[in-house]
């Protein structure tokens, strides 16, 4: 009998990247106008939330906990900073380090943004048992990983995939917003982790 490991692809499964590429730009565009009443954007939302769950802790270690590029974590930081929704410090002893945390404005806005987070996830997978959210999830990170891992060389002159984080427990906003993978964050689920957008 054969295994998943087994199976070739079915005709037609080519339209399966663009298809993933178009859903995922779907479920972007709609948490982003889900967001909008709360004047955050999906991204800015994962890294406040990843922010406020780890507590104080040093920006790098925030970098590979969600799988994103230092410059672009920086870049978000600096927005969330000028809105005075987290606060960085050079961290002890070491000048090029810094250390994150929310502040009381951060938490409060993401309180205010959890709920319509949540109610974004509810209608999305509204119709789909429990069990198939879990086994699209497992899909969804062997996906990221087959494309950090290089199954999809990179055009020429572009950058290659970076490579994906170790796995890790996931926090409730890790499932919900990893909006570029679809419903998982890194190392959510038994399926190995991906690389986030």
């Amino acid at each position: 009998m054969p295994t998943s490991e087994t199976i070739a692809p079915t005709r037609g499964s080519a339209d399966l990247s663009v298809r993933l590429a178009a859903t995922s730009r779907l479920v972007a565009d709609s948490l982003r106008r889900q967001l909008a009443p709360v004047g955050l954007d999906p991204r800015q939302y994962r890294v406040l939330a990843a922010v406020a769950s780890a507590g104080s802790s040093p920006q790098r270690a925030l970098t590979t906990r969600l799988g994103i590029p230092p410059s672009r974590v920086a870049g978000i930081l600096n927005t969330l900073e000028q809105r005075d929704l987290v606060e960085r410090w050079e961290a002890p002893g070491d000048r090029r380090a810094h250390a994150v945390r929310v502040t009381a404005g951060g938490a409060s806005l993401l309180e205010q943004a959890r709920p319509l987070v949540e109610q974004h996830e509810a209608r999305l997978v509204d119709g789909l048992l429990g069990l198939d959210v879990a086994v699209l999830q497992r899909l969804l990170d062997r996906l990221a990983a087959n494309c950090a891992g290089g199954c999809c060389p990179p055009a020429p002159g572009a950058q290659p995939a970076q490579a994906a984080p170790p796995a890790q427990a996931p926090t409730p906003e890790d499932i919900i917003v990893d909006t570029h993978r679809g419903l998982t964050g890194p190392g959510s689920g038994p399926g190995p982790a991906g690389r986030a957008w």
